[in-house]
């Protein structure tokens, strides 16, 4: 029986151990879902955000690493992962060829290497919009106090609207974020640099 998720296309992620409810209905790593298929550079998909999450789950089992995002990786190394990824290759990252910079720089890579943002064109000006927008209050009155709740509330609107693909993906990468943001004290990477990375 298929979940409300499943049925707007998202396929439950594979439990990893961690208790986040992002991981009950978000892209899974599973292999059936891969497919061959050049990824860098492509339209954002279901089957290219399995191959990317290769990447996500490796990355949160490396938060501690100082620099995370910050250091960029061995560009041999990114080489050669960004090709099996392509290829729709089973990597072991696990296996010590790889180094946790090479994967977030190639992480980078690929949002950076992405044809339309992952916000989207069509929204991001809406995105801009809403610090303006919630200096009002309730009664439309201008204010120079942002309502932190309408703001939340307002972008969670529009993360609804998104196309599904990029909902699942920046659920993922938000959830990846705020991990490594919590483990600052190790990886010296806090909320702050980690938005200038």
């Amino acid at each position: 029986m298929a979940t409300e998720a499943q049925s707007e296309g998202e396929v439950p992620a594979r439990e990893s151990g961690r208790s986040d409810a992002i991981c009950s209905f978000v892209i899974c790593n599973d292999s059936s879902l891969r497919e061959k298929g050049v990824i860098f550079g492509s339209p954002l998909t279901e089957e290219g955000i399995a191959q990317i999450y290769q990447l996500i789950e490796y990355l949160h089992k490396n938060l501690r690493v100082e620099g995370l995002f910050r250091v960029p990786g061995n560009s041999v190394r990114q080489q050669i992962l960004r090709d099996a990824l392509n290829n729709g290759t089973d990597i072991d990252l696990e296996s010590g060829e790889f180094h946790s910079n090479d994967v977030a720089t190639l992480l980078k890579m690929f949002l950076g290497e992405l044809p339309e943002p992952l916000l989207t064109h069509k929204h991001f000006n809406a995105h801009l919009k809403i610090a303006d927008l919630m200096q009002f209050d309730d009664k439309g009155n201008k204010t120079n106090i942002p309502d932190k709740d309408r703001q939340i509330e307002a972008l969670q609107l529009l993360f609804l609207i998104l196309p599904p693909p990029n909902r699942n993906l920046l659920k993922l990468l938000l959830d990846l974020l705020y991990q490594t943001a919590k483990k600052q004290d190790k990886n010296k990477m806090s909320a702050y640099n980690l938005a200038l990375m």
